[in-house]
This record gives structure tokens, sequence and C-alpha cells, in this order.
């Protein structure tokens, strides 16, 4: 089991961690879930990346997800 990280607050009696800017390539990889049905939930607004009528340069090829972030669980079993 990993350490405590943060600030313990004896008010919620838990660890809490500093709010953070979201990980883009976290988001990306959520995206491509989502788009292609492997989220819970339908895929709700454009990409952060996407203004109107314009497509992501960074979009992966659709048969193919983009790199998962590092802290992404492992599938592999």
């Amino acid at each position: 089991m990993n350490p405590p990280t943060g600030r313990f607050d004896p008010e919620l009696q838990m660890y809490a961690e500093q709010p953070h800017e979201p990980d883009p390539d976290h988001l990306r990889f959520l995206r491509w879930l989502a788009e292609h049905g492997r989220l819970e939930h339908e895929v709700a607004g454009a990409s952060i990346h996407d203004g109107p009528g314009e497509a992501s340069d960074s979009a992966a090829p659709d048969d193919e997800p983009p790199v998962a972030p590092s802290s992404a669980p492992s599938r592999s079993g």
C-alpha cells in the first residue's frame, strides 16, 4: 500500500491533495474510450482541443487508442 499523500485534514478525517490541472494525455485517453463505447456513458460535448468545426491534429486513428498515461491501471491479465 502506498503511503498517503497531501495533508491530513482533521475536519474530514482524511488526507486531501491540493487541486491541480488535469493531465491532457489522460483526458485524451478517456475521450477515446468514450468515443468507442468503452465507458459507461456517451460522449458529451466537443473535445477541449477542438474548436467549432475543426478536428484535433493530435487525434489517434480510430482503431488505435492514444497512448494511455502511465498512471492508468494495466488491463493485462
